[in-house]
């Protein structure tokens, strides 16, 4: 028999593993493995193409068809340790708090399912939980990408997924799209006191950041918004520019990173087909234009099994909608009903000092005993 941990206990073991995204997370998701071995199960591991990461996926109980599935993501971000109170990876409970990177964001709901385990094996599942944790969410969701087919390979057809991103036991039934892309100008250097012989690449490159103001006014009135987010609009933000040699130079190189975050009926391509159009007649400079990630808005079915689901298990209560992205549209694409809703508040994710309230761990356990209970029937 494998050990059994409190949601707390477990929640500070795995915010002690480094799991920022440019790190590998083999060890973390080797601790999870054996914490599902010890207790009967028998995990899948399914490793990303260098081999340095994972997504693991396991079931406990049923027969394999139908069930759900509780996802989370490994990785966080990083972390700047002179900006935190103390080791971001030394998880300090405080005051009802849990304190460390990933907290909130969302190792709060990893631990709790994990520290739940022994509840669900001896729980003699009619239907079956499948537990997935991934890697790279908070980069290019290339985990979640990876898995979802991969489950679907395996024959495991779910009724529903629920992702426990922090919403502070909210459902979530709708978020934003999310697209990042980067421009690289290409001007032609010469000496600053004759600039009639060179190509100002920063030039160039604030005449399509201006061209993209106008753009962001444009998606701002086209319509189609989520009335629950904020703002529910399509928005446009450039993020870094990158530029030049020094001041008596005429730069010859500039390049931006800028992203769109699309509501769900919004047409990015056609968008971003209006920037590569508008970046051919910045000619003698030249623009490359690099798609860093793509994720597509996420709209839950009117009728969505998990979001009735998640709704039942919490209480009732409206579902809404998000700005940022999530896993969901991977499972979606997967043919899978998916809905969003965990513990903690999106407010602390991301920033030092980043907690988790216990009170918020104590109501995801009592959505786990209920969801126990309506899968033993």
């Amino acid at each position: 028999m494998g050990e059994v941990y409190s949601a707390a206990a477990m929640i500070k073991k795995l915010v002690n593993h480094d799991t920022t995204s440019c790190n590998s997370n083999l060890e973390f998701i080797r601790f999870v493995e054996d914490h599902l071995a010890g207790h009967g199960l028998t995990p899948h591991l399914f490793y990303n193409d260098a081999g340095d990461k994972a997504n693991l996926f396991a079931t406990i109980g049923g027969d394999g068809g139908g069930g759900v599935i509780l996802s989370g993501h490994s990785d966080v971000v990083p972390a700047r340790r002179e900006q935190w109170s103390g080791d971001p990876f030394q998880c300090v409970e405080k005051d009802g708090r849990l304190y460390g990177r990933g907290t909130c964001d969302m190792k709060g709901f990893l631990g709790t399912l994990l520290a739940a385990v022994p509840e669900f094996t001896a729980a003699r599942l009619r239907k079956p939980v499948h537990l997935a944790v991934t890697h790279d969410e908070e980069t290019n969701l290339a985990g979640a990408f990876q898995l979802a087919p991969q489950i679907a390979a395996m024959g495991i057809r779910p009724e529903a997924v629920i992702i426990g991103e922090p919403t502070a036991m909210t459902v979530i039934n709708a978020h934003k799209g999310h697209c990042q892309f980067r421009a690289h100008v290409a001007g032609v250097e010469a000496h600053a006191s004759q600039t009639h012989r060179g190509v100002n690449a920063i030039t160039a490159a604030a005449k399509l950041i201006s061209f993209l103001e106008q753009l962001a006014i444009e998606a701002r009135d086209a319509g189609g918004e989520l009335p629950a987010a904020e703002p529910g609009h399509t928005t446009i933000n450039i993020g870094t520019v990158t530029g030049g040699t020094q001041i008596n130079v005429v730069p010859g190189r500039c390049s931006f990173d800028w992203e769109i975050r699309t509501v769900p009926s919004f047409d990015a391509g056609a968008l971003v087909q209006k920037f590569r159009d508008h970046a051919q007649t910045l000619a003698p400079a030249k623009v490359r234009h690099e798609t860093l990630l793509q994720v597509p808005a996420y709209a839950a079915d009117p009728d969505s099994p998990a979001v009735a689901l998640a709704a039942k298990l919490t209480g009732g209560g409206r579902p809404r909608a998000v700005t940022y992205s999530t896993e969901a549209p991977c499972y979606q694409q997967a043919g899978m009903s998916a809905a969003i809703c965990g513990p903690g508040s999106i407010d602390q994710a991301h920033k030092p000092d980043e907690f988790i309230a216990l009170s918020e761990v104590a109501a995801c356990e009592d959505f786990l005993c209920k969801l126990i209970a309506e899968c033993a029937g």
